[in-house]
């Protein structure tokens, strides 16, 4: 059972439901609106208007939700039955330019940075984020590995990089992800690296 709520302010809890999942929405985000989990990285739905992105996050979480299970038999989410969606911050992506000062065709986005960004994670955030981080580098390796490279190397309309642009881009990231937990050694030896 999915409910989907619409909230200013954080949500109290409700008798009888599991969970209540926390979303921020990032309206314009590569030119549409992204829902976020915001308890759950990793976890997020794109849909045509914000409002369909809020109610496709719920099938989305659950679908997360089995996917760590196929993971690890340590599914944190597997006792999770009903889901209270709420609404509960807005971020409009905006452009800046090289001075930083906003304008609508500065050629640097400025993605979200939610108030919930600004807690302090806890060493079980961090084992959780470093293990969906394992999970989807594994499945990621596993769909690119023997394409050739002229597969790796193609453009595609409308998308802004190649295969392996988009493994560079992930192992970046990664990377960073990683020198902020004091983890940056561990990240650099990982398969993705091969692709930047």
């Amino acid at each position: 059972m999915v409910k989907i709520i619409q909230e200013k302010t954080s949500p109290q809890s409700k008798k009888g439901v599991d969970m209540q999942l926390l979303v921020g929405m990032e309206n314009g985000a590569d030119g549409r609106p992204l829902a976020w989990a915001l308890d759950h990285p990793g976890c997020y739905a794109y849909g045509a208007d914000s409002a369909e992105a809020v109610v496709n996050l719920a099938p989305a979480f659950l679908a997360f939700k089995a996917w760590i299970g196929r993971h690890t038999r340590e599914n944190w989410l597997a006792d999770i039955r009903d889901v209270d969606v709420h609404l509960s911050e807005v971020w409009e992506v905006y452009n800046i330019d090289e001075n930083y000062n906003a304008t609508p065709d500065g050629s640097y986005e400025v993605n979200a940075w939610f108030r919930h960004d600004w807690k302090p994670v806890t060493r079980l955030d961090v084992r959780r984020g470093l293990q969906v981080l394992a999970f989807s580098r594994a499945d990621l390796l596993e769909l690119v590995q023997g394409l050739p490279d002229e597969i790796l190397d193609r453009t595609y309309p409308r998308e802004r990089w190649s295969i392996r642009g988009v493994m560079g881009h992930i192992a970046k990231a990664e990377w960073w992800y990683m020198d902020r937990l004091e983890q940056a050694g561990v990240a650099s030896q990982q398969p993705a690296r091969k692709y930047i």
